[in-house]
C-alpha cells in the first residue's frame, strides 16, 4: 500500500478534537461537539485503511494465497497494534481502582463496553471513551470476512449496503424508543462511517487497477456536495431545535462521514501548497503516530489522575493555577502527551516490531 503521510496528520486532528472537548467540557462555536467530529473521522479513516489492506489481501488470494492465511496475518498484526496497550491500561486501571474500570471490567475485556453503555444509558467514569475502541474491534471482527469472501461482482453492493445500514439502524432505534446512548454507541450505528471509508478504498483501488477514475470522482464530489450542507444543518438543529434530536441523532454521523470521505481522499493524494506542508509537518505526523496512546490515556488522566493529583498538599500551587481553564487544558495535554510518548517508545514500538513475524506475503522458499 502506498504511503499516505497526511493521513497521520488527520489522526492528529481527530485525537486533538476529542481531547479538546473532554479537557474543556465545551463545544467549539457553541454547537459543534468536537469529540463527535474526531470520533467520526477516526471511524471513516479506519474503514478506509482497513479495507485498503484487505483489498490487497484479495489480490494476493487471486494470485494463489489462501483466505485463511490472509485473515490470520490480519488479525495477528491488529492484535499487536491494539491489544497490548488496551489490555495493559484497562487491567492496570482496574487494579489501581480508577473509577469506571473495576466493576465493568468484564465488559472492557470482552470489547463490549459500548453494549454496556447502551444497556445502562450512561458512561462509566474514566472509561467513558472506551466505547469507540469496542466499536472498532467489533468492526475488525467481521469486516475481513466480508471483504475476502464476497464475490467481486457483489463487493460494491455489499459495501454500499453496509454504509446504508448505519442511518437505517439509528432510525429504527429512535422509532422504537431506545435511548440516545444506544443510538450513538452501538456498532451498527457507525456502519455508515466505516462503509463510506471502505467505499472510498474500493474506488481508489479500481482507479489504481483500471485507470478509470469516474467512481472515485463521483463519490468524493457527491460526498462533499451533500455532506457539507447536511452537516451544517444537523449541527445547527442541535442548538436551535434540541427537541428535535432525532435529526441530529440520525443524520449527523452520515453528514460528517460524507465530508470526511472527501477530506481523506484529498489527504491520500496529498494536499498541495501551504496546507500540504502543514499536513506533512513532522511533529504533527508524530502526534498522529501516537494518537492511539493519546486517545486511551487522555480521559483517564482528565477524570481520574488529574483530579487525584490536585488533592495532594504539595500541589497547592498547581491547584490554584489550574483554576484558569487554559492552564487546565495545557496541564492535561502535557500529562497526556508524556504518558503517550513514554508508552510509544517503551511499550508499543518494541511490540510492533513483532509484526515482522506476520508478513502479509509469505517469504519465498528457495530450493
Amino acid at each position: 500500500m502506498p504511503k499516505m503521510p497526511q493521513l497521520d496528520a488527520l489522526r492528529a486532528f481527530a485525537v486533538f478534537a476529542v481531547m479538546y472537548q473532554h479537557f474543556t467540557s465545551s463545544s467549539w462555536l457553541w454547537f459543534v461537539p468536537t469529540g463527535r467530529i474526531g470520533v467520526q473521522l477516526f471511524f471513516v479513516l479506519s474503514g478506509f485503511l482497513i479495507t485498503a489492506i484487505l483489498l490487497l489481501a484479495r489480490d494476493r488470494v487471486t494470485r494463489g494465497e489462501t483466505r485463511l492465511f490472509e485473515i490470520r496475518q490480519f488479525y495477528a498484526r491488529r492484535f499487536l497494534r491494539i491489544f497490548p496497550l488496551y489490555y495493559g491500561v484497562v487491567i492496570g486501571a482496574a487494579i489501581v481502582g480508577i473509577p469506571g474500570f473495576r466493576e465493568p471490567l468484564p465488559w472492557h475485556l470482552a470489547y463490549v463496553t459500548n453494549v454496556q453503555n447502551a444497556i445502562t444509558g450512561d458512561f462509566a467514569g474514566a472509561s467513558a471513551h472506551l466505547w469507540t475502541l469496542s466499536v472498532e474491534e467489533q468492526f475488525y471482527f467481521f469486516w475481513p470476512w466480508i471483504i475476502l469472501f464476497t464475490p467481486k461482482q457483489w463487493l460494491l453492493f455489499a459495501i454500499c449496503a453496509v454504509a446504508a445500514a448505519g442511518p437505517l439502524f439509528r432510525s429504527a432505534l429512535m422509532i422504537c424508543g431506545y435511548s440516545n446512548m444506544a443510538v450513538y454507541t452501538l456498532t451498527p450505528s457507525s456502519l455508515d462511517a466505516f462503509g463510506l471509508g471502505a467505499l472510498l478504498a474500493l474506488a481508489r483501488e479500481r482507479t489504481a487497477v483500471t485507470g478509470d477514475d469516474r467512481l472515485r470522482r463521483g463519490i468524493t464530489t457527491s460526498a462533499l456536495a451533500i455532506g457539507t450542507p447536511a452537516a451544517l444543518l444537523t449541527f445547527w438543529s442541535l442548538t436551535w431545535h434540541p427537541g428535535h434530536y432525532w435529526v441530529f441523532g440520525i443524520w449527523a454521523n452520515l453528514a460528517l462521514s460524507l465530508v470526511f470521505v472527501w477530506v481523506i481522499d484529498r489527504a491520500a493524494n496529498g494536499f498541495p501548497g501551504r496546507l500540504g506542508r502543514v499536513l506533512t509537518w513532522r511533529p504533527l505526523l508524530f502526534v498522529g503516530k501516537i494518537s492511539y496512546g493519546l486517545y486511551i490515556f487522555h480521559f483517564i488522566i482528565a477524570t481520574a489522575v488529574f483530579n487525584r493529583v490536585l488533592k495532594w498538599p504539595m500541589f497547592e500551587g498547581l491547584k490554584a493555577a489550574t483554576r484558569l481553564p487554559g492552564m487546565t487544558f495545557l496541564t492535561l495535554c502535557a500529562m497526556t502527551f508524556s504518558a503517550a510518548i513514554l508508552s510509544w517508545f517503551l511499550y508499543e514500538q518494541p511490540l510492533l516490531k513483532l509484526k515482522r513475524f506476520f508478513p502479509y506475503s509469505r517469504p519465498s522458499r528457495r530450493n
